[in-house]
């Protein structure tokens, strides 16, 4: 079995928990002092410490608006971590973001302590996020 096997097991473990809101399973797949960067230049980027941080801000994200919708697109993965490669659809009223997205993360003892999400346009999803906290 190849190192990187076990990173696509979490990699799959992640996103089912987050689709069914399983917050203890996403604790016991991060480590307590894991650090969540949001990259782009809006409202919800940032630099995130903490499970819990992580956690709020993933529930923040979905409170913001009146609809969200992911799509697992692939999963990539190396001996210290994957890649995940999802789409997200989001609506707030007239305004809406369908883009395409990369998450990924490092892996120490079997828990998640690093993660960074990237948009693929990271202007439109600025422009949307900065959209929704103004309306």
């Amino acid at each position: 079995m190849p190192i990187s096997a076990p990173h696509i097991a979490l990699a799959r473990l992640i996103w089912d928990a987050t689709a069914r809101g399983d917050v203890d399973a996403l604790l016991q797949a991060f480590a307590p002092d894991v650090v969540m960067r949001v990259r782009g230049r809006n409202p919800m980027s940032g630099e995130y410490k903490g499970s819990t941080a992580l956690l709020e801000q993933l529930a923040r994200s979905a409170e913001l608006v009146d609809d969200l919708r992911l799509e697992l697109l692939e999963i990539y993965s190396s001996e210290d971590g994957a890649l995940i490669h999802y789409r997200l659809e989001a609506t707030r009223g007239a305004l809406h973001l369908d883009a395409e997205f990369h998450l990924s993360f490092r892996v120490a003892g079997g828990r998640i302590y690093e993660v960074e999400i990237v948009a693929a346009d990271q202007e439109r999803t600025d422009a949307f996020w900065h959209a929704v906290l103004a309306s």
